[in-house]
């Protein structure tokens, strides 16, 4: 762990930097006079004893759209651990020609907003007129109504704002499966 400013006045932050072993619990938190606050927890992927997620995309095709290089290297690790056939593309032009290329559709698409060669909205506009039952998650740093309102008139399943706990992207992954009535018991 690496602190910035050992010893901040009350008006600044302190921010920390770790790399968690996995399995390992993450937490953040600043102490003061009364002890430490707790600020932000995220518990492991997977208890010791109590498997959760593991392998429960074994069987789904998924198409993660993200153009930032760390956010992507999180997710490989995180999805690698889901199980599932996940494809991976970082701007407009890959992820249409990986979209085009697979003989079997996808059964979920998850696609950042903010790509350099266009936008998710533009892309999933793009996706859903040539199969226009594929069900689409868009993920934005940004999720404005006015974003989630196009997304919704594109035929976009759901806007997520970003960022969000692992939990959470599980939880839209099955959600948005569920809905498709695409998740196998």
């Amino acid at each position: 762990m690496k602190r910035e400013n050992p010893d901040p006045p009350d008006n600044q932050s302190l921010s920390a930097q770790t790399l968690a072993s996995p399995g390992a619990e993450f937490t953040a938190g600043v102490e003061d006079s009364t002890g430490t606050h707790r600020i932000g927890s995220e518990p492991p992927l997977d208890p010791p004893g109590k498997p959760s997620h593991s392998n429960i995309l074994a069987d789904y095709r998924i198409l993660l759209v993200e153009d930032d290089p760390m956010l992507m290297e999180s997710y490989k690790i995180l999805v690698r651990f889901l199980g599932g056939d996940f494809v991976f593309a970082t701007d407009f032009e890959t992820a249409m020609s990986r979209f085009l290329e697979r003989s079997d559709p996808f059964d979920l698409i998850i696609i950042d907003q903010g790509l350099p060669s266009g936008s998710g909205v533009e892309l999933a506009k793009k996706m859903l007129g040539i199969r226009p039952d594929t069900p689409i998650l868009l993920w934005s740093g940004h999720c404005s109504d006015k974003l989630c309102l196009q997304a919704r008139q594109a035929g976009i399943a759901r806007c997520i704002e970003k960022p969000f706990i692992r939990a959470d992207f599980v939880r839209e992954i099955e959600t948005s499966l569920l809905a498709a009535r695409k998740l196998k018991g």
